[in-house]
């Protein structure tokens, strides 16, 4: 099994734990996409940590909650803040969601305080609605983000004091497809 299969497990894991009554297998499949990043050191002169993010974005007829599940390994020092940005070099790499620290409904990145380290296996969650992609970045909506996902213009960034624009890296991709499917349920039921 690759590691994507493994992580949309994960993902789908995730998403089956943080329900308040329990989906079966296939209602998770069709409840939500799942992005996975694979982070790698931006320096590995400075750096050996690697990662692996899922991001869970569920129908918002079925949960308004996307979840986000970050594992470092490896050692990282004074790790300060993490984000998903938007590839566009020409308006700095803007920031479209607050991983850690998380933030609620601000554009202006806080740094964590005191700042983290770890050595051997670090992990994290923080969910979000949609609010929270509206005010970070303004004009976008839940469609624009899904754009942005689809065309692979998002990835997850890991903030150090060593290394203030990155110590580790990775594109956002769906192993699957980027959209949520339209389909009808065994016994009639609908999606």
């Amino acid at each position: 099994m690759n590691s994507r299969m493994i992580l949309v497990f994960t993902a789908i894991a995730i998403l089956m734990g943080s329900a308040a009554s329990q989906p079966v297998p296939w209602e998770v499949s069709v409840r939500a996409v799942v992005a996975t990043a694979n982070l790698k050191a931006t320096n590995k002169t400075l750096s050996s940590a690697s990662g692996t993010v899922s991001l869970i974005i569920p129908r918002l007829d079925k949960s308004t909650t996307m979840i986000a599940n970050v594992t470092l390994k490896g050692e990282l020092i004074n790790i300060t803040m993490a984000h998903i940005h938007l590839k566009n070099a020409s308006v700095g790499n803007p920031i479209v969601m607050f991983l850690q620290p998380r933030l609620n409904y601000s554009a202006r990145p806080a740094l964590l305080d005191p700042p983290v380290s770890f050595k051997g296996t670090y992990t994290f969650t923080s969910s979000y609605n949609l609010d929270n992609i509206i005010n970070i970045t303004p004009g976008w909506t839940l469609a624009s983000f899904m754009d942005m996902l689809r065309a692979g213009l998002l990835y997850v960034n890991v903030h150090t004091t060593s290394q203030p624009a990155g110590a580790v890296q990775g594109t956002l991709n769906c192993p699957f497809s980027c959209m949520w499917p339209v389909c009808s349920l065994p016994g009639g039921g609908s999606c």
